[in-house]
C-alpha cells in the first residue's frame, strides 16, 4: 500500500507507551495543589517524586512489561 498523501507519515504508528519522564516531572511541578491531591487519592502520588532524568525507551518498555496489574 503506497502513501499518496505527502502530509501523512510514511511509517506505521505503534501503540507502545511513549512518555518523557522529564515532561511528566514538569507537569507535576506545575500542577496545582488541588490536582496533586486528586492524583494522590487515585493512587498515583508516587509518580510525583520521579526525578527529571533521561531513561532509554527500551528500558522503560521492559519495565512496563514486568509490572503486574493484577
Amino acid at each position: 500500500m503506497t502513501n499518496k498523501n505527502p502530509a501523512t507519515p510514511k511509517y506505521n504508528k505503534t501503540h507502545d507507551l511513549r512518555c518523557s519522564i522529564r515532561l511528566l516531572h514538569d507537569k507535576f511541578q506545575n500542577m496545582s495543589n488541588e490536582k496533586k491531591a486528586i492524583v494522590q487519592e487515585l493512587g498515583f502520588g508516587g509518580l510525583m517524586h520521579i526525578p527529571p532524568i533521561n531513561v532509554p525507551r527500551k528500558l522503560l518498555k521492559e519495565l512496563s512489561y514486568s509490572i503486574s496489574l493484577i
